[in-house]
Parts: C-alpha cells; structure tokens; sequence
C-alpha cells in the first residue's frame, strides 16, 4: 500500500511540476483540486501534508527552481 501511495504523489508532483513549468506561474489550491480530481492525481491537502510543506509554498519553490535552471 505505502509504495501507491508514494507512486500517486510521485505522479502529483510531476504533474504539478509540468504545469507549473509550462504556465510559468503557480496554481490556486482551487485550480489544482479541480485537476487533480480529472486525473486522478492527490489533492492539494494531501500533497501538502506529504510533503510537510504547506501548498502554495510548495507551488512558489517550484517556480523558483524552474526559474533558476
């Protein structure tokens, strides 16, 4: 069980790194629980609770990494 759930937030934070990256912007808690809820990918709760990192802190890092490669 552990390794799906690991496999489903590996493929939530890819996914939210893909939009990220091709909007160029972060995405609202709102916008990405409605995504999320299309593709099947981990609410913006649930990542944010995986991660220990609070959503849109999460969203602004990885802006701020695509920025600097």
């Amino acid at each position: 069980m552990a390794d799906t759930n690991n496999n489903y937030y590996n493929k939530s934070i890819e996914a939210l790194e893909e939009y990220i990256g091709r909007e160029k912007k972060t995405i609202t808690e709102v916008e990405w629980n409605r995504l999320a809820f299309k593709n099947n990918y981990l609410s913006s709760e649930t990542i944010g609770y995986l991660s220990k990192v609070k959503f849109n802190k999460l969203c602004k890092k990885i802006l701020k990494d695509i920025k600097n490669k």
